[in-house]
């Protein structure tokens, strides 16, 4: 007995400090220690290294240890601890698992935040002591959950709350079974590879002591679905570019594009989860999704999709919301609306490319039905037409119902056939040409016309005023 004394007496003369807990490095939110000289703590390295690449210690007590809170504040903003000694057995002793678990009494902000890059939002957990076994701060802590002891995107350094980037500190010094224990911290959209503009994430987290013998307990799943997104729009093409993106419940991404006033546009929306997505299309970038300009909400997986014509150039503002689950994933594209047979249309363009060349370079227009202005409709048109099997253009034809009058110059297509009049006829006062598309808010129009024109050639060439040309050849337009 009187040896077993003395061993312990000299034993009280050396001091061994560890930091207890999984995770993270000295530098990054593991707490300073301030140690006791009465105070005894031994431990063994281990050589496991754990999925954070952080070697794990297995502390061997040989008496107890409890942590108050010091005021003082290290140089890197973080509250060091003050190792003190406690006659308790609650303290470290190594137990079973169930003599600690709690009961989650409140969880702020509700299950689906928003953050926008680089902001930072204000977490908190409230818990009951529903074990047996105290609980001591900087010991009893919430841990990264869903895999076990992962590290928490939203980690912030230094921050509200943090020990490490898997570990949150708990506020009371000592909770007691049946007390309330609090978690308060802040989560940030800190840019990565993961974490950026238009993704969704769910963040687990779970109860955990960091004790010999200790583990995870308490509620499994606790999480949180946070939407990041940009906090201006996010651009995308209107070549039909495939953008990717998630949105949580209820919570909804906004993109801004490029559009032509007059052309026709399609947006599609895909759900890549089997999700279902609302689709909102906007002309203003302040609306919301409760008013817009077109809008798609088919239910279930369906695509979502909206076509429609620009009424002004600039900006249009599309919003991708999720409905049905809690990450919604997706797919988006803007592009130019198809307005027909796009490549009957660029065949046309091309042989009046080269049929302009070829007047203009052999003495321009002259009235001989051949390098005039509807000789150019019919050298560019007749070709196509006989290689389809289909009538050439009709001569002397006035009236006839086969030209239809133009009542908007949207309607037309690229390479249509245009005249003054119902049908063609021989005169000073008929005109021909071909309408040339629709470009940055301007229609044109291809034709060939005298020199008292100003032209003395085929030239394409804006449309001089809607009533210049007043029908179109109607066999022509239902094949472009």
């Amino acid at each position: 007995m009187n040896l077993l004394k003395s061993i312990v007496l000299v034993s009280l003369t050396v001091i061994v400090v560890i930091v207890a807990g999984c995770g993270g490095s000295s530098n990054v939110g593991i707490e300073p220690v301030t140690s006791s000289p009465t105070a005894i703590v031994t431990a063994t390295p281990n050589p496991e290294v754990n999925q954070n690449g952080i070697e794990t210690v297995t502390p061997v007590p040989t008496t107890i240890v409890t942590t108050t809170s010091n005021p003082e504040i290290d140089q890197n903003g973080i509250e060091p601890v003050v190792v003190t000694q406690e006659n308790s057995t609650d303290v470290i002793e190594s137990s079973a698992v169930s003599s600690y678990n709690a009961q989650l009494l409140e969880q702020v902000p509700n299950y689906y935040p928003a953050i926008a890059m680089g902001e930072t939002i204000y977490m908190k957990l409230r818990f009951k002591n529903t074990g047996t076994k105290k609980w001591y701060r900087n010991q009893v802590n919430v841990g990264g959950w869903n895999n076990r002891d992962r590290n928490i995107g939203f980690y912030v350094p230094g921050g509200k709350g943090w020990i490490s980037s898997n570990r949150i500190r708990m506020v009371e010094s000592v909770v007691n079974p049946g007390e309330i224990g609090t978690f308060e911290f802040i989560f940030r959209a800190n840019p990565s590879s993961i974490i950026k503009g238009g993704t969704c994430h769910k963040e687990y987290l779970r109860m955990v002591a960091d004790l010999p013998g200790g583990d995870f307990f308490g509620p499994s799943g606790i999480y949180w679905v946070i939407t990041v997104f940009d906090r201006n729009p996010v651009y995308i093409p209107n070549n039909g570019t495939e953008v990717w993106g998630d949105t949580g419940k209820s919570y909804y991404q906004k993109y801004v594009g490029d559009v032509v006033c007059g052309r026709k546009y399609t947006v599609r929306l895909n759900s890549r989860n089997s999700t279902n997505l609302d689709l909102y299309v906007h002309t203003n970038i302040g609306v919301g999704p409760n008013c817009y300009s077109y809008c798609s909400k088919k239910s279930g997986s369906q695509e979502d999709s909206v076509t429609f014509t620009a009424t002004q150039t600039g900006k249009i503002y599309i919003i991708a919301q999720g409905i049905s689950d809690e990450i919604n994933s997706y797919k988006l594209q803007l592009s130019e609306a198809s307005s027909g047979n796009t490549a009957l249309q660029q065949t046309i363009m091309n042989n009046a490319d080269t049929v302009a060349k070829a007047i203009n370079s052999t003495g321009g227009y002259r009235f001989d039905g051949w390098n005039d202005c509807y000789g150019f409709d019919r050298r560019v048109w007749d070709p196509v037409l006989k290689s389809l099997n289909m009538s050439v253009l009709p001569i002397s034809d006035a009236p006839s119902s086969n030209w239809v009058e133009i009542t908007d110059w949207k309607q037309l297509k690229t390479g249509d056939v245009l005249a003054t009049h119902k049908g063609h006829q021989w005169g000073a006062n008929w005109h021909g040409g071909l309408y040339a598309g629709y470009q940055n808010g301007v229609h044109y129009i291809y034709d060939c016309s005298p020199a008292g024109t100003g032209m003395n050639g085929a030239y394409r060439r804006a449309l001089p005023y809607n009533g210049f040309f007043k029908y179109y050849y109607n066999p022509v337009h239902k094949i472009l």
